[in-house]
């Protein structure tokens, strides 16, 4: 095997784990939020830990692949399922409000 071979199989395996937990134990990320007077000082830093909650699109995917006799999804559903996953990644990374 090469070394090219090995290192494909480790990034499949940190996807595969990452996937995992997304659809077992959601995952938490700090955020820092700055509070400014009128002056533009920064007069306090708040730091807030958040949790997201597992992914319902990942359990699916997770199952349909693991499991495909028992889980069958229309692929109509899977574009759908996967166009919500963008949307809530998009608003994560753009910081919508909910």
């Amino acid at each position: 095997m090469t070394q090219e071979q090995r290192e494909a199989i480790l990034k499949d395996a940190e996807v595969a784990e990452a996937l995992y937990k997304l659809a077992t134990e959601g995952f938490n990320f700090t955020e820092t939020k700055e509070l400014k007077d009128e002056n533009g000082n920064v007069f306090q830093v708040e730091t807030l830990t958040r949790h997201v909650p597992p992914s319902v699109e990942a359990q699916i995917f997770w199952l349909c692949n693991r499991c495909p006799d028992q889980w069958k999804v229309d692929e109509s559903l899977l574009a759908f399922l996967f166009g919500q996953v963008q949307e809530q990644v998009d608003d994560f990374l753009w910081r919508k409000p909910h």
